[in-house]
C-alpha cells in the first residue's frame, strides 16, 4: 500500500495506460490496482476522473468472448 496520496496518484499514472492494453489479465490487474489505490486519492475530480477512465476497458472485457 502507499504511504500516501502522492505515492498513490503515482503509481496510479503508470498504471493507467495498462487499461487499453489487448491482454484482458493485464487490464484486470490495473483496474484491480486504481481501485486499491483510489482510497488514497484526495481529489474528488480525480476519483471521477479514474472512475470514466476505467468503464470502457471493463464493458470491453464483459462483451468480450471467454478467453478459456
Amino acid at each position: 500500500m502507499p504511504a500516501d496520496y502522492c505515492e498513490a496518484e503515482g503509481t496510479i499514472e503508470r498504471v493507467t495506460p495498462r487499461l487499453q492494453h489487448a491482454n484482458s489479465a493485464v487490464v484486470l490487474l490495473a483496474v484491480k490496482v486504481i481501485m486499491t489505490f483510489l482510497e488514497k486519492v484526495s481529489d474528488a475530480d480525480t476519483e471521477r476522473s479514474l472512475s470514466r477512465k476505467m468503464a470502457p476497458p471493463l464493458v470491453t472485457l464483459l462483451s468480450a468472448e471467454p478467453e478459456i
